[in-house]
């Protein structure tokens, strides 16, 4: 019984050195990515684009594929993504294309991008798509990678 007793004192005493030590540690400091869109030359107001518009384009939100729809950056290493602890985007990924894809068709002359689809707003068609890569590739350097598929419908 008293060799019972300082086995499970000793198993007690080990389990809290243990979880001191796991518990104890200081986490990394979370650094926050953004992406910019490259400059465009066209900088032109919204309001200016709708009224020389000969068609009018309304978005719907990007969608993102499950592995990608997260705030940590993931970083790829040959074939695996895996999330950083350390890093994450300012936005989520659909956000962040979805505002790149909007500013550059916006660009396009003679088009002009209506924000957030809506059926009774004069369209002469609908933009949407879905997110497929969004990460940090390490193979031969250091570069952001981002591929989107988008659908248009008339």
């Amino acid at each position: 019984m008293k060799g019972l007793r300082g086995l499970l004192r000793a198993t007690a005493w080990a389990a809290a050195v243990l979880l001191a030590g796991c518990l104890g540690s200081v986490p990394p400091v979370e650094q926050y990515l953004r992406v910019d869109a490259v400059e465009l030359s066209c900088d032109r107001p919204v309001s200016e684009g709708r009224d020389q518009a000969q068609g009018v384009v309304a978005f719907m939100d990007l969608t993102a594929l499950d592995n990608l729809d997260r705030p940590a950056v993931l970083v790829a290493s040959g074939n695996v993504l895996a999330p950083s602890t350390q890093w994450y985007w300012e936005g989520s990924p659909q956000a962040v294309m979805t505002g790149i894809v909007t500013r550059m068709v916006n660009c396009l002359p003679g088009v002009a991008g209506v924000m957030k689809y809506r059926p009774r707003v004069e369209h002469q068609a609908v933009l949407g798509g879905s997110v497929t890569a969004f990460n940090v590739q390490r193979a031969g350097g250091t570069r952001f990678v981002a591929a989107v598929r988008l659908e248009v419908w008339t």
